[in-house]
């Protein structure tokens, strides 16, 4: 038998520990909407993560990388999924808006023989313009230059819009070309358009 205060009691140690939880907040994406004219293309970007990928591939030269080159046919949301390097997840989406091309026209006045020798050439549909061959044009970079063509020839207009797309249509300038330079009036004459005996006074037109 022994008695309570033979019991020999320990004291009791207590512990503490603790442990850090750290939230990755380094998988994030951003990228810009962007826009291309049809036919061309443009450079996509990403940043914030690791890793990236891309959907949907059409269009794209990858789709792993944070920079693709993208190349729609018609309008087209990208999605992008960022990897960071404790493979977190960030998204992020590009809209690659494809632009229309601008509807380019072009037109003339008249034709040249002996009632006119010149003749207006006139574009309609863009921002700015540029004729070739330059060559008998007042000016060959705006739409409505005047034109004084030796010989037939066919005008090309380049028109450039707003987005910086670009579209051309041409229009030919037809040289009618009567006689030798002389000096004389013909007996009769009826200018109606008609293509006979249309001008009168001194003739001028060469071959």
């Amino acid at each position: 038998d022994f008695a309570l205060d033979d019991i020999f009691f320990a004291p009791f140690t207590f512990k503490r520990d603790s442990v850090n939880i750290t939230v990755d907040k380094s998988a994030t994406v951003s990228s810009d909407n962007v826009s291309v004219c049809p036919g061309n293309s443009v450079q996509l970007n990403a940043t914030g993560a690791v890793n990236y990928s891309w959907s949907p591939a059409s269009g794209l030269s990858s789709t792993s990388i944070s920079n693709p080159v993208a190349s729609p046919v018609i309008t087209t949301e990208y999605y992008v999924t960022g990897t960071s390097v404790n493979n977190c997840t960030a998204k992020d989406t590009v809209l690659v808006t494809v632009n229309s091309l601008p509807k380019v026209i072009a037109s003339k006045s008249n034709d040249i023989g002996c009632a006119s020798d010149k003749s207006t050439l006139n574009a309609t549909g863009a921002l700015s313009y540029s004729w070739t061959p330059a060559i008998n044009l007042s000016n060959p970079l705006i739409a409505n230059p005047v034109a004084s063509p030796a010989d037939t020839t066919k005008y090309i207009v380049t028109g450039t819009d707003v987005n910086g797309c670009v579209n051309k249509d041409s229009v030919t300038i037809n040289v009618t070309k009567t006689g030798q330079s002389l000096y004389l009036m013909p007996t009769a004459f009826t200018p109606n358009g008609d293509g006979i005996n249309d001008c009168y006074g001194s003739n001028n037109c060469t071959y």
